[in-house]
């Protein structure tokens, strides 16, 4: 329970940082002295950290080397918006419709705090600098280890689905097969319509393969929202005993080739 709470606490702890240095990156705070320069040095070192956060969030396990390293960053994240803050709240840039005296009682006034607050940058860039070798030193990017969860296209288990399961199937499959096999109608194609997960790839799979023999050439294809067309059509070739093309092969080629080899070919054998 408790590792779950710090794998919480880590989720987007850098997002608001980041964003206060984007603003300090704008027009208002343009003027100040070297501010631009920093700036962009922490805003992209903690991005970097910020990317390996994430990763530390999907990670299966982390040593105890690499659970301190997040950890500290975590803080140091907070201590650096906390910093931000106060700097936003004290030093700001000079108003363009100041007039001249206005603008020098403006820079005596805050003169103390831009002193204090750049040796306080100072002190957060070296923090950082040394949080980011304390990675490099210690592999901290080695140490975690993430596994991909690999996700089973749902319709590759429909192929394999017990039809015994299936109510109703027995009368369904008939009927398509009826269809198939009627030489009166010669069928270019029958439909199979229906909400997921009533079995319509069960069904189809059990009436190609009681029908399928009785045609000169059968194949069976599982096609996506969005296929890879090149990788169906080789699944088609392949199906048929015309071999396969490479990832490369123009989608022309393949079809000329796929047409070339069903030419003349009869729906049904007499």
């Amino acid at each position: 329970m408790a590792a779950a709470a710090v794998v919480s606490v880590s989720m987007g702890v850098m997002k608001p940082v980041l964003e206060k240095l984007a603003t300090l990156m704008g027009d208002e705070y343009k003027k100040i002295k070297g501010l631009r320069k920093e700036v962009t040095f922490l805003k992209s070192e903690l991005s970097d950290m910020d990317a390996l956060l994430e990763k530390m969030d999907l990670a299966d396990e982390l040593d105890p080397q690499a659970m301190k390293w997040r950890k500290d960053i975590i803080e140091m994240s907070y201590d650096i918006e906390d910093r931000i803050d106060d700097f936003m709240h004290h030093v700001g840039e000079q108003d363009d419709k100041m007039g001249i005296l206005q603008k020098a009682s403006q820079l005596l006034r805050t003169f103390k705090d831009r002193r204090r607050l750049a040796n306080e940058f100072q002190e957060i860039k070296a923090r950082v600098i040394e949080a980011s070798d304390r990675r490099k030193r210690y592999t901290i990017d080695q140490c975690i280890s993430v596994t991909t969860p690999i996700v089973v296209d749902p319709r590759v288990s429909a192929l394999y689905k017990d039809t015994k399961s299936l109510v109703g199937i027995d009368a369904q499959k008939d009927e398509l097969v009826n269809w198939a096999m009627d030489k009166g109608q010669q069928l270019k194609f029958m439909a199979i319509v229906g909400f997921g997960g009533l079995g319509k790839t069960p069904l189809a799979n059990v009436v190609y393969h009681q029908v399928g023999g009785q045609f000169d050439c059968k194949a069976f294809v599982s096609v996506s929202q969005k296929p890879n067309m090149i990788g169906l059509f080789n699944t088609l070739l392949s199906q048929l005993g015309l071999g396969t093309c490479s990832q490369d092969c123009q989608m022309h080629v393949l079809i000329d080739k796929l047409i070339g080899h069903l030419k003349d070919k009869r729906q049904m054998p007499p």
